[in-house]
């Protein structure tokens, strides 16, 4: 249960007042006691509750075996200890159902090994030995079909299966604002053949024609990716002797009937062509003598095809300059013509009056001035040089030239192939290639550049030998500095502060549970997960400055949200779960409705409880008594999106018993994990 906090020292008087009043109320069994702690700069007000006072265990002489009667509120070990011993001590004495009520009761199991089991945490029947335990142990063997049942029944109650349509009808249910990470996917396979084919499922369902490229020639292959584009087939690669089998299975696959060939038989032989025929495509080949002829075959079929009036000029003694370009030749419908570093190849010389407007590619080292100039003197009417000190920063400016938004395609700047067949998809999707390596400062400039696109969704070309999963994690969260977000779990009380205390002290349940929270987000592998403390412990002798203590640590670490677990304690007949988050209104709380969204952090807060609270209630089945504001220290003095969640009653016998079994900590956790994902937007 979490503390109630009071700023004003006003205060003081009236809570000694009740101090007193509660002292007497004690003797007389009332559950709350209220206690004040001072700090220097905060009063604040504590409220702890402590279980009635316990009956002492039954002896043996006080239950007679003809009218056994189970009747445990299971708030302590040693009377589920007093009470089992009692059950042995008569269970020759007792009947069938009877034996099959205590073993309900004691929610009894048999493992693999035939030992006796009780999902009560707080009950270790292995504390009991073998011969006390034999009668019980054969009895469950003999009945193992009805025992299982009961077994299944009970924890099918505790956890029941609900329609997932429910999750819309809670009335905290919104989409949440504050979504960080970016959408990234990977379009990968065991080589760059079974690359090339995943982009192509990705981006055709069927296709009457495919574009087949040597895997390790570039010039033919980036210069036809325009064309592709325009035809709107993908490319496929193979060898130069050897059609590979995922090329094949993929033209199957798509239904192709035709093969267009880039490159003379030395790029591809004639018995990949042969075996193109024997597939039933029939085929067609764009060649010429030269990677420079073969270029200028290709940019006049897209030329007549597209009456573009502008075309791209790259190195073809490079590939980089013309990765970067081709998925923006593509949706542009121009040709990508090719030239020699020191001087113009005669190919864009001969066709210079024809197009209006040349863009340069790369910096004079890729094309060099005298080059340039000879494509003015031989009759082009406009060129636009877009340069760059390495191709990194070249594919840059040329995204930026151009401009890509929403979307971006991600490949290595260190091998041509992937960003081949991927510019293809790129083009076809009207956005660009991003070329990246692992190099921070690489990374960096990249990262910079998507960000003031603002661009949320990545999909990147090959695996993780191209492409390691530190550049998956900086694309993805890139929002947040390319880090993962950072979580700190709170789990409430410790060391001196118990809590609720109900047979069992509520520091103990929460710390328990958090450390189940943490496994699980830290198992999804999306988030850096912290604990305020991991063992019973508390951070001083004064509760203000313990509580400050948790959140001057997240907010030390920058985290991206603090999440408080805890149990409940109140009146008889409260139960269910709720998450609170902050709102200047102590000691009342407010609905959500009233919270102050007007503070982003508020909202945040309030995004994060609802999509917590509602998968806690989808999952558990239990009440839910929704999303709250009050006036918390560890929810006030958070700098980032901050929930205090409540997870069941202690004080409720049947809530009690259900919140400390495994399989409730074990759905409660995944319940949590599940609306941070949402919250992220996982």
């Amino acid at each position: 249960m979490f503390k109630h906090l009071q700023k004003n020292t006003g205060f003081k008087f009236i809570i000694a007042a009740m101090l007193s009043f509660a002292l007497v109320f004690t003797v007389l069994k009332f559950s709350t006691v209220y206690a004040e702690t001072e700090n220097s700069d905060v009063t604040e007000e504590e409220i702890t509750e402590i279980p009635e006072q316990e009956n002492e265990a039954a002896s043996e002489e006080d239950l007679e075996a003809a009218s056994i009667e189970l009747n445990i509120d299971f708030t302590s070990e040693e009377e589920i200890t007093a009470a089992f011993k009692q059950f042995l001590a008569n269970f020759d004495s007792l009947s069938e159902s009877e034996i099959q009520g205590y073993i309900n009761e004691f929610l009894l199991f048999l493992d693999a090994e035939q030992t006796v089991n009780s999902q009560l945490e707080m009950f270790n029947v292995l504390n009991f030995t073998d011969a006390e335990l034999s009668s019980l142990v054969s009895f469950m063997a003999d009945h193992k079909e009805s025992v299982d049942q009961s077994f299944v029944e009970e924890f099918e109650a505790l956890t029941p299966e609900l329609d997932t349509d429910q999750f819309s009808v809670f009335s905290n249910d919104v989409s949440t604002s504050s979504t960080v990470m970016n959408s990234v996917n990977r379009l990968s396979g065991s080589t760059r053949f079974h690359t090339a084919a995943e982009i192509s499922k990705n981006g055709w369902r069927t296709s009457q024609t495919v574009i087949i490229a040597n895997s390790h020639n570039f010039a033919d292959a980036l210069a036809g990716v325009p064309l592709a584009v325009n035809m709107n087939v993908p490319i496929l690669l193979t060898r130069t002797d050897k059609l590979e089998d995922a090329t094949i299975k993929e033209i199957q696959r798509l239904g192709a009937k035709q093969a267009i060939i880039l490159g003379g038989e030395a790029a591809i032989s004639k018995s990949v062509e042969n075996r193109l025929s024997q597939l039933g495509l029939s085929n067609k080949r764009f060649s010429g003598k030269t990677r420079y002829d073969t270029a200028e075959v290709i940019a006049n079929e897209i030329r007549s095809r597209t009456k573009s009036s502008e075309a791209f000029l790259v190195s073809g003694e490079d590939f980089a300059d013309a990765m970067s370009v081709a998925a923006i030749a593509g949706r542009r419908g121009a040709p990508i013509y090719l030239t020699r570093s020191k001087a113009l190849a005669d190919q864009p010389k001969k066709m210079a009056k024809q197009i209006n407007m040349w863009y340069v590619i790369g910096g004079v080292d890729a094309i060099s001035k005298s080059s340039t100039d000879t494509l003015h003197n031989s009759g082009a009417r406009s060129q636009k040089r877009i340069p760059g000190s390495s191709r990194y920063e070249t594919n840059i400016n040329v995204l930026d030239f151009f401009g890509i938004q929403n979307s971006a395609y991600v490949a290595t700047g260190r091998d041509f192939v992937d960003a081949l067949t991927g510019s293809v998809l790129a083009g076809k999707n009207n956005t660009g290639v991003v070329l990246v390596n692992e190099v921070d400062a690489n990374m960096t400039k990249a990262m910079s550049f998507t960000r003031n696109n603002k661009i949320r969704s990545y999909t990147l070309f090959g695996g993780e030998a191209v492409l390691p999963s530190k550049v998956v994690d900086l694309f993805k969260y890139e929002r947040l500095g390319g880090r993962k977000p950072v979580i700190v779990i709170d789990p409430g009380h410790g060391g001196n502060f118990f809590g609720a205390v109900y047979g069992v002290a509520e520091k103990a349940l929460n710390l328990d549970t958090s450390k189940r929270l943490q496994t699980k987000l830290r198992n999804t592998g999306k988030y850096e997960v912290v604990m305020t403390r991991e063992t019973d412990k508390h951070f001083s002798t004064a509760l203000a400055t313990d509580l400050n203590y948790r959140s001057t640590l997240a907010n030390n670490l920058n985290a991206d949200i603090f999440i408080s677990v805890h149990y409940n304690a109140g009146p008889t007949g409260s139960k269910g779960l709720e998450t609170f988050v902050h709102h200047n209104s102590y000691p009342t709380q407010t609905r959500r409705d009233q919270l102050n969204i007007s503070n982003p952090r508020i909202k945040q807060s309030r995004d994060l409880a609802d999509s917590v609270q509602n998968t806690m209630v989808q999952r558990t089945g239990m009440v839910n008594r929704g999303v709250k504001g009050l006036d918390l220290n560890v929810l006030r003095k958070t700098e980032m999106p901050a929930i205090l969640v409540e997870l069941g009653f202690m004080s409720d016998a049947n809530e009690l018993k259900k919140v400390r079994t495994s399989a409730y900590q074990d759905t409660i956790t995944t319940a949590i994990t599940d609306g941070v994902n949402r919250y992220f937007g996982n």
